[in-house]
């Protein structure tokens, strides 16, 4: 039988876990935990004030931002996620990903992921099961880890 190897990503806005799993012994060991610190947020310089424009003559109004600062810090540790994922698979490469994160955060990742892991992605849950014990993991992700 060929062993096959599947790694697991738990994410939330502010921690994710990396976790595999070999379809020989089809233990769930954990590897990796991702945090996003306030150390990372320091010395980001996102203004919260509306830019302003003018608009014909001498009147000049405010304009809401493009993004949010929740938005843009979500999106960089989405960033963070996916080099962890990416490393890796360089490290020690896996055969299939399965992804399990809320709807903001797994919409981030599924458009961070790069080709390769994208191709090695068969099973992605919008739920966040980041806090649960690893014992109880297979009864939420049992039919991604299945496939």
């Amino acid at each position: 039988m060929q062993r096959t190897v599947t790694l697991l990503v738990l994410a939330s806005e502010e921690k994710a876990r990396l976790l595999e799993i070999n379809s020989l012994d089809k233990v769930l060991e954990e590897i990796e935990c991702v945090d996003r610190s306030p150390v990372d947020d320091e010395g980001k310089e996102f203004s919260d004030r509306a830019g302003r424009m003018a608009v014909g003559g001498e009147a000049r109004h405010a304009f809401e931002p493009r993004t949010l600062v929740a938005d843009r810090l979500r999106q960089e540790f989405a960033g963070k996620v996916v080099a962890a994922m990416s490393e890796r698979l360089a490290a020690a490469p896996f055969d299939r990903l399965v992804v399990a994160a809320g709807p903001k955060m797994l919409g981030l990742l599924r458009t961070a992921l790069s080709p390769e892991l994208r191709r090695r992605l068969v099973f992605d849950l919008d739920k966040e099961l980041i806090d649960l014990p690893v014992a109880d993991l297979t009864r939420h992700i049992g039919a991604g880890l299945a496939r």
